[in-house]
């Protein structure tokens, strides 16, 4: 993905992987905060891109060509890691069962 904007080439796919192992590396280690920091992550990047789509439908920028696909790949790894997890545990995870 050569951008028009920047000489550099953005490893897009790699920085998804790294960042999705981060992110099932918090959930092995606790399973509150790897929740926590997944769903705060889905919604930052959902919400970074509506409004970045927004603004570029309206006013074309000089951002680079690896923002979109890399925003895309963010919402793409954080869901996937959620949802493999939560499959993993049937979607019932101990901090939300009541302490005895």
């Amino acid at each position: 993905m050569q951008s028009k904007n920047s000489p550099i080439k953005f490893p897009v796919f790699v920085f998804a992987l790294i960042f999705g192992c981060a992110e099932l590396l918090i959930w092995l280690i606790d399973e509150w905060t790897g929740y926590f920091i997944n769903v705060l992550m889905l919604c930052l990047s959902a919400a970074i891109l509506l409004i970045s789509g927004i603004v570029e439908w309206l006013e074309r920028s000089r951002i680079p060509d690896w923002y979109f696909p890399m925003l895309w790949m963010l919402l793409a790894s954080s869901l996937s890691v959620l949802l493999f997890y939560g499959l993993i545990n049937g979607f019932h995870f101990d901090w939300q069962s009541p302490a005895h």
